[in-house]
């Protein structure tokens, strides 16, 4: 049996906003859809937005998406929203930015119209100073990505730092409790990496499911 996908429906900042996707936050001022998940249902979408934050949609009719709400950057941020995952009935959103350093902000959205900054939540210096080194140079090692929430614990791909873990269930107060990473990563610690023809090693995303965690790098 062949599937054959066929587009429904669209949206895009520039046309439903008139925000031009070269018109983002100084530095690399850029508005474009990075990825995107919605809720179990399918009725609504979270857009990772880049420099817009996340941008949430009404998707229950998917051949007409609307606009609810988006996060907000605060003075000085570079933006870089990547990627989101959302919980606690869909009132808790976490949204990962790809920069140098990365952090994850904390967001109340049980009125999608009106997202509301709970926390950010990053790691600290000394830890991020020993993590693996930048092997691919693109300055982005320490950023995080792809973040899964499993009741009040959250999963965070941090790159070159492994996997996170952190206590949300105080969301405006996330806790570190763990970490883990490939053996070798630790250069700090002593550890050395070795990979088939020198290449880099960094967790791009990870996947929870009961107790297991998958890892992709």
């Amino acid at each position: 049996m062949q599937c054959v996908a066929r587009e429904v429906g669209s949206w895009g900042a520039w046309r439903e906003l008139g925000i031009h996707p070269n018109n983002g936050l100084p530095g690399d001022p850029q508005n474009l859809v990075h990825s995107v998940i919605t809720n179990q249902t399918a009725t609504r979408a979270y857009l990772s937005y880049w420099d817009l934050g996340t941008v949430i949609l009404d998707v229950s009719d998917p051949a007409s998406p609307r606009y609810l709400g988006r996060t907000a950057f605060a003075p000085g941020e570079s933006g870089n929203a990547h990627s989101a995952a959302v919980g606690r009935g869909e009132s808790l959103l976490l949204e990962t930015h790809e920069e140098s350093g990365g952090d994850v902000t904390l967001h109340d959205v049980s009125d999608p119209r009106r997202p509301v900054r709970l926390s950010a939540f990053s790691l600290p210096a000394d830890v991020i100073a020993e993590g693996f080194g930048d092997g691919n140079r693109s300055g982005l090692a320490d950023s995080v990505h792809d973040p899964e929430l499993a009741g009040t614990v959250a999963y965070f791909s941090w790159y070159r730092q492994g996997v996170v873990a952190a206590d949300v269930s105080d969301p405006a107060h996330p806790t570190e409790i763990g970490r883990w990473w490939w053996p070798g990563m630790w250069e700090a610690g002593g550890e050395t990496l070795e990979t088939p023809d020198g290449e880099t090693w960094l967790v791009h995303h990870a996947m929870v499911h009961h107790d297991r965690a998958y890892l992709g790098q």
